[in-house]
């Protein structure tokens, strides 16, 4: 075995107690060997020193010792590191050591590698890398991190990463070399070079197809497509020439767009026929067949198709198919015309992507010339359908659509026939010829009968006969010697009924018409069809216009005649609305009547339907007619007639004049219209027209007739009521004057004998108990008489309490009926409105609390309690004084009267703009006084109210307070009674101040608020 350099003796190997551990890392194994290198250095100079003895120094034992254990734990560490590592000695290229991980790698033992180089082993895989880092390693001492390609054992490559560096062991130059496999680096890098490669090559080939896509929807012109889609390939592959082939019917193909490096490879335009190219290849293009060829002199390829390709200059070629519409339309060719070419994946993804956008380009190109095409025809279609319509004329509509589908079809013949079944014929009605000498088919009679073209069209078929001398039959065997060549013939339709046909006629016995020129002469045929009937309309039309137009006088007539009666009936109605007088009423509606409708005449009759008698009471007579004015006649003389009136119907009829005749029907002899005037669904009279007994009346007559004796009817109606409602009038009139006069009469015959008794009334109590006139006056206001009898024996068997109740009742009516005569009297000195006001300023804040200070008292015996909440500095106020305290004090006794024991009695004053309240009985009805109420609208008035507390008016009653002798039942806690007729006089006083008041009454209280302005207006 060969001794390992590296490798301590065995006896120092015990004694090492600092070997490195096995997995010191390679920059610490480098850091300890550069500073053994150091030491080294260090020794070989003092070797070479001159010594002075032979005896070793204590140092020196020292550095021995170290250098030992260094060589320890440099072997271990050598041993057992990951990384490669081994020993070659620099002279012969020999292994002198190698570790695990280095005989790992390469798969070899350590046997087989010591004593051995590299050479011999075979690891290394080129002798130029190899020799190239010796090289650089003697040249520098080290090598740092190159890549190396070397071979295992077992033949597999590996990449590593090796480091060597120069060291001198035991005397002698070494290599020390560490390596690493990055053989699955290498190869992860490799393949995401490839994959980036890929990626960069399909953004190329996406970026190159968005372009060209981009350029297909730019342009609509397919040459320019084509053109563009070449160029930009042929760039993107560095091929020599792209070509686009297009196929003809028979399979052969023209170059249709081509882009070359030299125009030498030009084949644009050249017609190819590929005699290999049959059936079995078209089926595999069909289905997107994609064919390449790297080299075509070694291809395997038949003779003839090598032959094509050598003349065409290829050497090598990819192929794809060009599918419009799943149609194989033409082939996208790649060539390189002056080398070989392997080609590679993303080349025929490229084209195969191309060819799918050129379908797509060549399908809107052929679509936008097709609809170019038809928008050319259609326009052309269009003109002749608008030169069809600018006529009415059958003769000029045929001329011009034979004319037109002439020029625009360039065909030779253009005719319209018409079929004519009553005649069994097919009459040629218009013809138009492309050139003179064609003979003229113009006025052509074709029989109808065993007609085999004739029947086609009566079955509404497009019949197209391409060879007439061939396919006529027996009927049209003549024609087709005179007219030969091919025929196409569509069908005129009128509605559902075939009316002629359109033919079209070339002299080319074989062409073929083209579906475009079949539709085009379909649409000029439905147009002819549209047209004929238009022309027949126009004559109905115009027949029926006449017609018209003769209805329409008649109509017009009808409507000026329905005018100007509406126009009579309006005059009539506000004629007879605006009078209120009978005799007037009726007088002018016969008038009118008879005037506005030329009448001979005309009369009403009035019913007395108890005695079943017409009276005729009004009458306007214009011609011959007899008078009847003020005739009596008996229903029973027209029973048939009056049966109809009487049912509300009007009747027309004549009757013959009878001469001499006693018994004649009134005014027989004549046109008569008899009209009921029906008042509320009763007939109350007739109306009677008269014309000419040859005349008649007509709708508008009746109609009009009916509505005046209508309006006549409510009239009367209206002048009966209106002469009940004055008669009624009238008389309240006069029972409100005897009324008046009866309570002025009254009043003042009341008023004297009431004065009488209540003075009878004192003198007799001043006899009875002996007092005064002045303690009779001094004694009244108490509950109970307090007198002293002077003479007892005068009082024997007198009750003296009961003669004390007696006189009280006594004196009370008497009070209550003298008040009442003076209220009757102010009530009607109010309705008068005779008196003028008597006009005083006053202060408000003083006037209130002196008018209620007799009430303080009165309000204290009845345990009420009078307060005063007054706005400070009322403005004063300008009205008259009487009126007002006769108000207040009204308000204030009825606030004390119906006020129980316990409650609260407030007089409130303020200033306010006028408002609506909730409850307003206005004062003012529409009179002057309510006209300067709107004026002060926004003025300032005085809000004067009186609240009582402890008692309610119902809701039902507060609009009744104020009517005359009207009471609230049960609302009268001391006992006091009343006229009635207080809160009456209050809205009277009120309204002739120009005042208002009202009342709000809830919650246990009622307030009486009066408003007034602070100054009343003249």
């Amino acid at each position: 075995m060969t001794e390992n350099p590296l490798e301590p003796p065995l006896e120092h190997a015990h004694q090492s107690h600092n070997a490195p551990d096995a997995d010191m890392s390679r920059e610490q194994l480098m850091a300890e060997l550069e500073r053994l290198r150091s030491r080294v250095s260090e020794l070989e100079e003092s070797v070479t020193k001159p010594t002075v003895t032979a005896a070793v120094s204590p140092d020196e034992l020292v550095l021995q010792a170290y250098e030992e254990r260094f060589r320890q734990r440099f072997s271990r560490a050598f041993r057992f590191s990951p990384d490669a590592m081994s020993l070659i000695d620099l002279e012969s290229e020999k292994f002198l050591d190698a570790n695990n991980s280095f005989l790992g790698l390469f798969g070899f033992t350590r046997e087989e590698v010591l004593g051995r180089t590299s050479l011999e082993l075979g690891m290394w895989v080129s002798s130029v890398e190899r020799a190239n880092a010796i090289s650089l390693l003697k040249s520098s001492r080290e090598l740092c991190n190159f890549e190396c390609s070397c071979r295992t054992k077992q033949g597999d490559t590996k990449t590593l990463l090796a480091s060597c560096e120069i060291i001198t062991l035991d005397g002698r130059d070494c290599i020390l070399t560490l390596a690493k496999d990055i053989t699955e680096r290498k190869q992860a890098e490799r393949h995401l070079q490839e994959a980036l490669l890929r990626e960069q090559q399909a953004i190329e080939r996406e970026r190159l197809i968005a372009k060209i896509a981009h350029n297909i929807r730019r342009f609509l012109d397919l040459q320019q497509i084509l053109t563009i889609a070449v160029k930009e390939v042929r760039h993107f592959l560095q091929v020599d020439r792209v070509v686009i082939y297009q196929f003809h019917s028979d399979w052969s193909g023209q170059i249709v767009a081509e882009s070359v490096s030299d125009s030498t490879f030009s084949l644009l335009n050249r017609v190819i026929h590929d005699p290999c190219f049959g059936g079995s290849m078209l089926d595999p293009y069909r289905n997107g067949r994609i064919h390449w060829i790297d080299d075509v002199t070694a291809a395997n390829l038949t003779p003839c198709y090598q032959d094509l390709l050598m003349n065409l200059n290829v050497r090598a070629a990819l192929v794809l198919p060009i599918l419009v519409r799943q149609e194989l339309w033409g082939l996208l060719a790649a060539h390189q015309c002056t080398e070989p070419r392997r080609w590679q994946e993303f080349n025929w993804l490229l084209l195969q992507q191309l060819s799918t956008q050129l379908a797509i380009g060549i399908y809107q190109a052929n679509l936008y010339q097709q609809l170019q095409q038809q928008a050319q025809r259609e326009q052309a279609l269009n003109q002749v359908i608008q030169d069809i319509r600018n006529s009415l004329d059958l003769n000029t509509i045929f001329a011009t659509a034979t004319s037109e589908v002439g020029s625009l079809l360039q065909v030779d013949r253009a005719e319209i026939v018409q079929y004519l079944p009553d005649q069994a014929i097919w009459l040629n009605v218009s013809s138009y010829r492309r050139t003179a000498n064609l003979p003229n088919a113009l006025g052509l009679r074709i029989p109808d009968t065993n007609n085999s073209i004739a029947a086609q069209l009566k079955a509404n078929q497009i019949v197209q006969v391409i060879d007439y001398g061939k396919e006529a039959d027996c009927t049209n065997q003549p024609l087709a010697q005179q007219y030969p060549g091919s025929w196409v013939l569509v069908p005129l339709n009128v509605g559902d009924i075939v009316w002629g046909s359109l033919s079209l006629n070339r002299c080319d016995p074989q062409w073929q018409w083209q579906e475009w020129e079949l539709d085009l002469v379909r649409a000029v045929a439905n147009q002819l069809g549209i047209a004929i009937q238009q022309s027949q309309l126009y004559t109905e039309i115009q027949d029926f216009n006449e017609q018209l137009e003769d209805l329409v006088q008649f109509r017009t007539a009808q409507l000026q005649k329905a005018l100007e009666f509406e126009a009579l009936l309006k005059r009539m109605t506000d004629r007879v609305r605006d009078s209120l007088d009978e005799q007037q009423i009726l007088q002018s509606a016969v008038t009118e009547l008879t005037q506005g409708l030329t009448l001979y005449g005309c009369g009403t009759a009035l019913y007395d339907l108890e005695k079943q008698i017409s009276t005729i009471c009004f009458e306007h007579i214009e011609t011959e007619l007899p008078t009847a004015h003020g005739r009596a006649l008996p229903m029973s003389d027209l029973p048939d007639l009056y049966r109809q009136l009487l049912q509300g119907r009007p009747a027309q009829f004549c009757h013959p004049r009878i001469p001499d005749n006693p018994s004649e029907v009134p005014r027989s002899g004549f046109a008569i219209l008899a009209c009921p005037m029906i008042d509320n669904g009763q007939v109350i009279g007739d109306m009677w027209l008269f014309k000419a007994s040859e005349a008649v009346f007509d709708t508008l007559e009746i109609r009009l007739a009916q509505q005046v004796a209508n309006q006549c009817a409510i009239a009367l109606r209206q002048s009966r009521l209106y002469q009940a409602a004055q008669a009624q009038v009238q008389e309240l009139e006069r029972l409100n004057r005897l009324k008046d006069d009866f309570l002025s009469t009254v009043s003042h015959e009341l008023r004297t004998p009431m004065s009488s008794i209540k003075m009878a009334t004192q003198m007799l109590e001043v006899l009875l108990f002996e007092t005064t006139p002045s303690a009779v006056l001094a004694t009244r206001s108490h509950q109970r008489w307090e007198t002293t009898v002077t003479d007892p024996s005068r009082s024997t068997g007198l009750d003296l309490q009961k003669i004390e109740r007696y006189f009280h009742i006594l004196q009370d009516e008497c009070d209550r009926e003298i008040r009442l005569i003076n209220d009757l009297l102010d009530l009607s000195r109010l309705d008068a409105g005779t008196e003028p006001l008597m006009l005083m300023t006053i202060d408000p804040n003083i006037w209130i609390p002196h008018i209620a200070e007799p009430f303080v008292e009165l309000a204290h015996r009845q345990q009420q309690q009078l307060e005063f909440h007054l706005l400070n500095d009322l403005p004063t106020l300008t009205t008259d004084l009487s009126d007002l305290e006769r108000v207040f004090t009204e308000l204030l006794n009825n606030a004390c009267k119906y006020s129980p024991p316990g409650a609260r009695i407030i007089v409130a004053a303020t200033v306010e703009t006028a408002a609506e309240p909730e409850i307003l009985l206005e004062a003012i009805p529409n009179t002057e006084a309510n006209i300067h109420c709107a004026s002060q609208a926004n003025q300032p008035w005085l809000w004067l109210s009186v609240t009582n507390t402890g008692v309610e008016i119902p809701k039902h009653e507060q609009y009744l307070i104020f009517e005359n002798f009207y009471r609230i039942p049960n609302n009268d806690p001391w006992k006091h009674g009343g006229t009635g007729l207080g809160l009456a006089l209050v809205k009277k006083l009120l309204h002739r101040l120009q005042g208002r008041i009202h009342v709000d009454s809830g919650l246990n209280q009622t307030t009486f608020t009066i408003q007034l302005p602070l100054r009343i207006e003249g």
